[in-house]
């Protein structure tokens, strides 16, 4: 869809006129297009659904989770969602977009790990789940049907995943909503606050999914995940919820591998999803291999 289609869907841009609007693109995202609009004084940001992508989401589920996250402070206010193309209209926020050096200054994580808790605090639900074990699933389905190879030894590494999430799924943990995709880039800091953005894939899980895909995504050493959860918690973590943390780091990587192979197949772009999925998929190899289950 192209950005004049895009500003004459949305009823209140459409209002103000084309000419009265100005736009720029804005970076940083790998699935969508994403610009600022301004009118005068307000300052919005458009979101056009990336190629493949309406394949990936469910549309009514993120707008009832974005809503939500908007509700309590933590997500850019949402003044347009169209369910049927997943096109959006929502407030600019004036902040930082993070990235994994940020992570390594205290201050930022604590704002960061704040907001994270707020949404898991949430007294109403998501009205979906989130589960690795459904959307590997989901994802190798999709890939099934377009023109990309998963490489030598795959299904050995499919089950050891497996295997890492049946662990998981027999400790019954009480499920929050999670925002499920804690890119670096999905943070923004206005210096007293962390808003977090796109709300894609949350859903209902453990919260220490949001905080392993969390770590991951930050580059995260041992040192720095122990942190991490002592200001989540505020308290020392236990033996075992490092290892839940820890493990839905890998578990990412390997999701989010197969989920770069499907786009990789349906989006041409500028993105180089191959050496992105690329790089997951080694890094998940580096790690994999030395979990223990006992």
């Amino acid at each position: 869809m192209e950005i004049s289609e895009a500003l004459q869907k949305i009823p209140m841009l459409a209002a103000f006129g084309a000419q009265e609007l100005e736009t720029s693109p804005l970076t940083g995202g790998l699935t969508n297009d994403n610009y600022k609009v301004s009118h005068g004084n307000e300052r919005f940001v458009l979101r056009i659904p990336g190629r493949g992508s309406n394949q990936l989401v469910d549309r009514a589920k993120e707008k009832h989770a974005a809503a939500l996250a908007s509700k309590a402070g933590i997500n850019a206010e949402v003044f347009f969602f169209d369910e049927s193309s997943g096109l959006q209209l929502c407030r600019f926020v004036d902040g930082k977009t993070l990235s994994i050096a940020d992570f390594q200054d205290d201050a930022i994580l604590a704002r960061a790990v704040s907001s994270m808790r707020t949404i898991h605090k949430l007294t109403e639900p998501f009205t979906m789940t989130f589960s690795y074990s459904r959307e590997i699933d989901r994802f190798l389905d999709l890939l099934s049907k377009v023109d990309v190879r998963l490489p030598e030894g795959f299904s050995t590494e499919l089950s050891r995943v497996r295997a890492y999430l049946d662990w998981l799924e027999t400790l019954a943990i009480e499920h929050r909503p999670c925002h499920c995709d804690p890119l670096p880039e999905n943070f923004l800091d206005t210096g007293k606050q962390v808003y977090l953005i796109d709300w894609e894939y949350s859903g209902n899980a453990d919260p220490l999914l949001d905080l392993g895909g969390f770590a991951r995504e930050s580059n995260f050493d041992q040192k720095r995940i122990q942190l991490l959860l002592k200001l989540y918690f505020k308290r020392d973590p236990t033996d075992e919820e490092v290892r839940r943390t820890f493990l839905y780091g890998v578990v990412a990587d390997f999701a989010w591998y197969i989920w770069a192979l499907y786009k990789s197949g349906v989006d041409r772009g500028d993105f180089d999803y191959v050496e992105y999925g690329q790089n997951r998929y080694q890094r998940f190899l580096a790690e994999s291999t030395s979990i223990s289950q006992s």
